[in-house]
């Protein structure tokens, strides 16, 4: 159940389709009259492997329509369970975290706690 302090215009909670999976909250609210957004609350899952980033990429994977279409104001958030920052402190650790990130800025999102705190920020 999405909660908000805005009128919510659509609920949809998607189950991925692969074992082990997470559930995806999305929902598109409107913040204000002329302003909508597409709000994504994921989950990644750590994996019996002991990975959360290939449960990220399955999830990035499912979302694609949604991230691809430039209609929406999207915002991505929720508990990736992966960071930079582990591939900065296990290098050649597979599969890499950044890879994440890059696929979700190949979307054209932007990382918000980079642009606002320059940093790593838990």
């Amino acid at each position: 159940m999405v909660q908000t302090k805005y009128k919510i215009i659509k609920e949809k909670y998607q189950l991925n389709s692969y074992e082990g999976s997470s559930g995806l909250i999305i929902a598109e609210i409107q913040v204000v009259d002329n302003l909508e957004l597409t709000v994504v609350d994921i989950y990644g899952l750590i994996d019996s492997d002991g990975y959360a980033t290939t449960t990220m990429h399955h999830i990035l994977s499912d979302l694609a329509p949604i991230l691809n279409n430039k209609k929406h104001n999207i915002v991505l958030g929720g508990d990736f369970n992966t960071s930079i920052q582990f591939d900065e402190q296990y290098p050649n650790q597979f599969p890499s975290h950044k890879l994440v990130f890059d696929r979700i800025k190949d979307f054209g999102l932007e990382n918000c706690i980079q642009k606002f705190f320059g940093k790593h920020v838990q």
